[in-house]
């Protein structure tokens, strides 16, 4: 199986995963479109490189802990995007917004880098 990484603006239709990040001091967070209840009920708190994929119809959405919002950096990225990708060994393509939820504080190329 080759790998290969393309940036998207949205995720692509075939996309078995969506990595959705989640910063620890922003649990919660309005916008953010998940089931905070049950990522509560099963302890799942944003920590550096904590995953978990919720339920739902459909294409699996996997909640990427990045911790505090002002501490993510390359490093962050990297164990996050591992945990990502580990979690989502099975799925043929993986999307994820990981690199845009840190844009303000990562430049995106090393951003990128890190994540993938």
């Amino acid at each position: 199986m080759s790998i290969s990484f393309r940036p998207a603006r949205t995720p692509p239709a075939r996309a078995g995963a969506l990595g959705v990040p989640v910063f620890s001091d922003r649990f919660g967070e309005e916008g953010v479109d998940l089931d905070w209840d049950f990522l509560e009920g099963v302890g799942f708190g944003g920590k550096v490189g904590e995953v978990r994929a919720l339920p739902g119809d459909g294409r699996t959405t996997v909640a990427v802990g990045l911790g505090p919002a002002d501490g993510v950096g390359p490093a962050t990225l990297r164990r996050a995007g591992g945990a990502l990708a580990f979690s989502a060994r099975r799925q043929e393509v993986l999307a994820t917004s990981l690199v845009d939820a840190v844009a303000d504080q990562v430049e995106p190329a090393v951003a990128a880098r890190a994540v993938v």
